[in-house]
């Protein structure tokens, strides 16, 4: 896949989200992640997906694996943990990022 058709259709993830179809934006961006593991704009993208979906364990590990971007892991981590995911995994991304969940 060439590195325009995985920018538009990351747009198109967004659009998705923007415009309330949730899920699609997950079938799309769970696509999207599995072609582009490392992607760490993705990872957040799939993260906020998961959290308007009440998807919170999967947000926490999307976020997780986009942690290396630097993307704000202190607002999906005390939403996810608001309700009831483990942040358990997290720490170490949250402590590379100087971040107390």
């Amino acid at each position: 896949m060439r590195t325009d058709h995985k920018d538009m259709l990351s747009v198109l993830g967004h659009f998705f989200l923007e415009h309330g179809q949730t899920d699609k934006a997950l079938v799309l961006l769970d696509a999207l992640q599995a072609l582009f593991p490392e992607d760490p704009d993705i990872a957040k993208s799939l993260s906020y997906a998961c959290l308007q979906a009440g998807r919170y364990q999967e947000a926490l590990d999307a976020a997780n694996r986009g942690s290396p971007s630097g993307m704000p892991l202190s607002s999906i981590s005390c939403e996810a943990r608001r309700c009831g995911a483990s942040v358990e995994p997290m720490k170490p991304a949250l402590a590379w990022l100087a971040i107390s969940p």
